[in-house]
């Protein structure tokens, strides 16, 4: 919640307490690296935003050595590379998104094309990530509107008129 309250300072007092760098789940991977890097960059230090991102870059290209298939890692890694300008990287995880199981066969509303959609509007590929996000919005999901409208990592593309439409045309989606 720190994040979605907009409290970078005190989510990295946070991130110093806890134990360990690495969490991961059947449907996350986060190093506290990322989160650290996030938390940085929020507070317009893009130099310690930096040094955190490029640590957790190479922690995760270890784990990709490891566990080449592990969707959360790709997702992860996805967009510590849009945060790193590495634009040809990042678009290799969207790519790799687009090809997993998890994707292509949207069993039990998996994260990977809410990631993919995120990567591209942090990449600024606007059109492509509006696109995805009504496809989300429109069929099963995890993604909501009020998540949109909420979480600060849709921010890239929070003013497009574009993105306030599907705010709008989703909002009630029984009526």
């Amino acid at each position: 919640m720190l994040t979605w309250d907009r409290k970078p300072d005190s989510l990295l007092a946070l991130l110093r307490t806890f134990p360990g760098e690495v969490w991961t789940s059947a449907e996350t991977y986060t190093s506290r690296l990322v989160e650290v890097g996030s938390a940085y960059f929020d507070t317009g230090d893009t130099v310690a935003a930096r040094a955190a991102f490029d640590s957790a870059a190479t922690l995760m290209d270890s784990a990709l050595r490891v566990h080449p298939g592990d969707a959360p890692l790709h997702m992860t890694r996805g967009m510590v590379m849009t945060a790193l300008g590495r634009r040809a990287e990042a678009m290799r995880e969207v790519r790799w998104l687009e090809q997993s199981d998890g994707y292509r066969n949207n069993h039990n509303c998996p994260s990977e094309p809410e990631a993919r959609a995120l990567i591209l509007a942090h990449l600024g590929e606007t059109d492509s990530a509006l696109a995805a996000i009504e496809r989300l919005l429109a069929g099963p999901s995890r993604i909501t509107v009020h998540t949109l409208r909420l979480d600060p990592l849709w921010d890239p593309i929070r003013r497009d008129p574009r993105f306030q439409a599907l705010l709008v045309k989703y909002a009630n989606p029984g009526t």
